[in-house]
């Protein structure tokens, strides 16, 4: 089974960010916009992994969640790719963020979990294989787009399954986060 462990956006937070894929959209010739419920935040990537291993990662998850925090939204990014770029939303820099995301790598790392080697740099996925009209203006995009504040109160254990030519994610378990 293909996993991750994330943070989901209330519907509040996800309209917000849908106004900023429906931006992008407008802006565009092609692409593949992520929908409203694929709509989170990829605190660690662990790829194909046996079912047998949910309990370790849940514990993983118990240990390393600590307190609620806020998250601020905004500032539209690009990573650059042949077939189309991918269009992303990034995270302000958020001490609270990196530990939670650092205590999880970490912890899976001594589980034997093999995750990436790459610095984690939180973002939101707005688009894939992305190809901007003539003229579009990044610039105009980033100020017409106010940023999106998020309370996270949970992380998530997610699968994701392949279903009629696309991904279904189902939250496997979630651990609340305490209050500050």
């Amino acid at each position: 089974m293909r996993l991750f462990i994330a943070i989901n956006f209330s519907e509040s937070v996800k309209d917000k960010l849908m106004d900023n894929v429906g931006q992008l959209r407008k802006n565009c010739l092609s692409g593949s916009f992520t929908k409203r419920d694929k709509m989170h935040l990829t605190l660690v990537f662990l790829g194909e992994q046996d079912s047998s291993d949910v309990p370790v990662i849940r514990r993983i998850i118990d240990s390393a969640a600590d307190t609620q925090f806020d998250l601020d939204i905004g500032g539209l990014g690009r990573f650059k790719h042949r077939e189309g770029d991918i269009y992303w939303l990034a995270v302000t820099d958020n001490g609270e963020l990196i530990k939670l995301q650092s205590r999880l790598a970490e912890g899976l790392g001594l589980a034997g979990f093999k995750l990436e080697k790459r610095e984690y740099r939180p973002h939101i996925t707005l688009g894939r294989r992305v190809k901007p009209a003539p003229g579009f203006d990044v610039g105009h995009l980033k100020s017409s787009t106010p940023p999106v504040h998020a309370h996270v109160h949970r992380v998530s254990l997610m699968s994701s399954e392949r279903r009629d030519g696309g991904y279904v994610y189902r939250e496997l378990y979630g651990r609340e986060l305490a209050h500050a």
